[in-house]
């Protein structure tokens, strides 16, 4: 973590994730949770996604912490989305939007059968987490999510301002954080 980073994290209780989720954000998410063990967090999510076995065990540590509000301030997309709907609470702003899809495992030169059963079970797997986790941020349930999520299969499953609202997944406000 920066040192700008660091300071907005000790004097405003306020968390950027970097472009891309990994283990790294993993440790900066550690970091702030041990810094401010009691206090609320302003997790600042914008972003377009990243490592699925990084953002599960960021949510971990969001959801056992308890007191991270999710900001959504333009575009969070894959994990992104799926950490900001972890959040005790959520807010987003006029241009906010959030994209949805599969989890798929890439970049793989060669894999055996039992691997790639393997594969596709950890992606159902991660696939059905991520619903449970919009399905308990919103009005909707794990079949709704599903089902969207199923939707996205060339791409993303879009969500702009108005419907992340409808579906209760974040409110509308204003900056947060005071001095």
């Amino acid at each position: 973590m920066n040192e700008l980073a660091w300071d907005l994290l000790k004097n405003r209780g306020v968390l950027i994730l970097p472009e891309e989720i990994d283990h790294e954000t993993y440790q900066m998410v550690v970091s702030a949770v041990l810094e401010r063990p009691k206090d609320t967090i302003h997790l600042y999510c914008r972003g377009d996604g990243g490592y699925t076995r990084d953002t599960f065990s960021i949510i971990d540590l969001i959801q056992a912490h308890g007191k991270f509000v999710g900001i959504l301030p333009g575009v969070a997309a894959s994990s992104h989305a799926i950490i900001f709907a972890a959040c005790a609470s959520r807010i987003i702003y006029d241009y906010s939007n959030i994209g949805f899809h599969r989890v798929v495992t890439s970049n793989i030169p060669y894999v055996d059968a039992p691997a790639m059963q393997q594969m596709g079970e950890y992606n159902e797997w991660a696939d059905r987490n991520s619903a449970k986790i919009l399905a308990a941020a919103t009005n909707e349930d794990v079949d709704y999510w599903m089902e969207k999520i199923a939707s996205a299969t060339l791409g993303l499953y879009w969500m702009d301002a108005a419907e992340i609202i409808r579906v209760g997944l974040g409110k509308p406000g204003t900056l947060l954080v005071q001095r």
